[in-house]
């Protein structure tokens, strides 16, 4: 077995590498550009949509937590002073039964038509 043509073939290899670098560019850029599009743009848009939604959360709205806890919001406390601008959520869960949670923890409101159906 010949070994001695194992060297040549790398330098060839690596002469052509360098000599198609430059449309290496374009190909780096619609990687870029498919990754914002397909990654980072619909992540974005689900986070407005979540901020959104904790935002216009209100008083009587059935709401899943993000633990899977499903009740009722019985009051929203909002804390102007917090630095951390976290809210406090009570849920009522059944009966006299009442859980005190921050806003960023509910996973989903429920609409009407969820509601209907599942009881």
């Amino acid at each position: 077995m010949s070994f001695e043509l194992i060297p040549s073939a790398f330098a060839q290899a690596a002469e052509g590498a360098t000599k198609s670098g430059a449309p290496m560019w374009p190909m780096l850029l619609a990687l870029f550009a498919i990754m914002y599009f397909f990654i980072l743009k619909p992540q974005q848009k689900k986070q407005k949509e979540t901020k959104n939604m904790l935002n216009t959360l209100e008083k009587g709205a059935r709401v899943v937590t993000i633990g899977g806890i499903c009740g009722t919001v019985a009051n929203i406390k909002e804390k102007k002073g917090n630095p951390s601008g976290e809210d406090t959520v009570i849920i009522k869960v059944g009966g006299d039964t009442k859980l005190e949670m921050t806003r960023s923890s509910i996973g989903r409101v429920l609409s009407k038509e969820d509601v209907a159906n599942n009881q």
